[in-house]
């Protein structure tokens, strides 16, 4: 499932590295952030790569509306929900889909760890 505004996509990475983002954070992943909340139109500023007051309300804002748990920082329930997040995708669907895919991704590491340390 993927996005379907017409977005500008030169500041968003696919392959964002999942580290926690939070306010006074700079960098690639908070540009990345902050075209995301644009492409959703809940962040009007500019993309400065710097995680500011602004970015941290319109991440609040997102963040309220789908009843996630990682209020005012980006982490990875986060990115999921907003990576996959569609105009189709009814809340509270998405948040159920998101607990869902990450337990089944954890389920699949823990067996692919299990499969090559223990044989």
């Amino acid at each position: 499932m993927q996005l379907t505004h017409n977005i500008d996509t030169k500041h968003i990475d696919t392959n964002l590295d999942l580290a926690l983002l939070r306010e006074g954070d700079r960098g690639s992943n908070v540009a990345q952030l902050q075209a995301r909340l644009a492409a959703l139109d809940l962040y009007q500023g500019e993309i400065t790569g710097y995680f500011d007051s602004a970015t941290r309300q319109s991440l609040e804002s997102f963040q309220r509306t789908y009843e996630l748990d990682e209020y005012g920082c980006f982490g990875t329930e986060t990115w999921y929900a907003m990576t996959f997040w569609s105009q189709e995708t009814a809340f509270p669907s998405i948040k159920l889909w998101v607990k869902r895919s990450m337990q089944l991704l954890h389920d699949q590491l823990h067996t692919t760890y299990r499969l090559i340390y223990r044989g």
